[in-house]
């Protein structure tokens, strides 16, 4: 949440704010890692609570591990500093949150509703975190699910993830994430073709294909230009014939967006249904193309296809992923067809809080 740039803070805000204009007494629970962030804030109608946990390297693993008690301890801290809840709201970060808006749901004796980013523990089994057929993994999976079955509504942010949590026998209800920012109708750049990923470098994400595509380009060949701006646990291994350019601030991003000619997603295909990237609605909003080079059964392949705005080729597939960015470099009339298609698909995708609005009204 606010001052944190992440995509999931910045949808929480976003959510928060809509649902405060539309009547409701919003109050967010969270952690801070810069003591100059202030512990308590009014933003937009909406009243923040900040409780002071351990800065964690997001390239380290066993940084992350060891301050999850701490920030754990953080965020309960923050609740306690909050009136009492009507109606509780869980996202997935920390990790089983959950678990944790279950046993204070029943305290508050209160619904809770879960907001489901990505589902754990399944995501740091497929990371290699923990092994999937252990006895931790499978405790902690079994617990979390426990808790998704009693939530009052649990919200999934794209059909492949809904069909996940089906699997496991969670009812859940579809509401996809959205653009941050207003349609863009600023011409792509006059020369050669740049195809830009931006944000988290985790390890939900494909660099793999990346790479490999960049060495059979080259970094200029044929006009193409890979570039990569973000930070996370692969920033150290993108790779060679890459261009690199440090995060930038919100209020920096639509112009980021606009300065490519496309874009690109990855995910992993063992993390399908495990995370959905939220990046695709603010790519699209840029009015430009998208590849995507992960499974079929992904929301974002889903949304490519149906909506006719990109290209969708498998991960870890180098030739491919080189011939996608081809494809679109050198085909003018289909390029400029895909980013009209993008920018009408990015403005239907503005934020609407309406869907969870109508489902928080269900609980009186």
């Amino acid at each position: 949440m606010p001052p944190d740039h992440s995509a999931a803070g910045a949808l929480l805000f976003d959510l928060a704010g809509a649902l405060a204009a539309s009547g409701w007494e919003v109050w967010i629970a969270g952690t801070r890692t810069d003591p100059a962030a202030a512990e308590r804030e009014d933003l937009d109608g909406v009243r923040f609570v900040r409780s002071q946990a351990p800065r964690i390297s997001k390239a380290s693993l066993a940084s992350r591990a060891l301050a999850l008690p701490g920030t754990w301890l953080a965020m309960l801290r923050a609740v306690r500093a909050c009136p009492q809840p009507d109606i509780l709201v869980t996202m997935t970060d920390p990790p089983l949150s959950v678990c944790a808006g279950a046993l204070l749901a029943r305290r508050a004796k209160c619904p809770h509703v879960h907001w489901s980013q990505d589902l754990y523990p399944q995501v740091a089994a497929a990371a290699g975190v923990l092994n999937p057929r252990g006895a931790a993994c499978r405790a902690m999976e079994y617990l979390a699910t426990a808790c998704l079955r009693d939530c009052a509504a649990v919200i999934a942010v794209g059909r492949c993830m809904q069909e996940c949590l089906a699997r496991a026998g969670v009812a859940s209800t579809l509401i996809t994430n959205w653009s941050r920012i207003a349609p863009l109708d600023t011409p792509p750049p006059a020369d050669g073709f740049r195809i830009l990923y931006s944000g988290n470098l985790g390890r939900a994400h494909d660099f793999e294909g990346l790479r490999s595509a960049a060495a059979l380009t080259g970094s200029h060949a044929g006009g193409v230009t890979w570039t990569v701006c973000g930070d996370g646990p692969q920033s150290a291994s993108i790779g060679e014939g890459i261009e690199r350019i440090p995060p930038v601030t919100w209020d920096q991003f639509p112009a980021l967006l606009a300065s490519a000619h496309a874009h690109l997603i990855t995910l992993r295909s063992e993390f399908d249904g495990l995370v959905v990237p939220s990046k695709l609605y603010d790519a699209a909003a840029s009015g430009r193309p998208i590849i995507f080079a992960g499974p079929k059964a992904s929301e974002c392949a889903r949304a490519i296809e149906e909506n006719a705005i990109g290209l969708v080729v498998p991960d870890r597939d180098g030739p491919a992923l080189a011939k996608a960015a081809a494809t679109l470099a050198a085909d003018p009339a289909r390029y400029k067809t895909l980013c009209a298609a993008a920018r009408e698909f990015g403005a239907k995708s503005r934020i609407n809080p309406t869907a969870f609005d109508s489902v928080l009204r269900l609980f009186p």
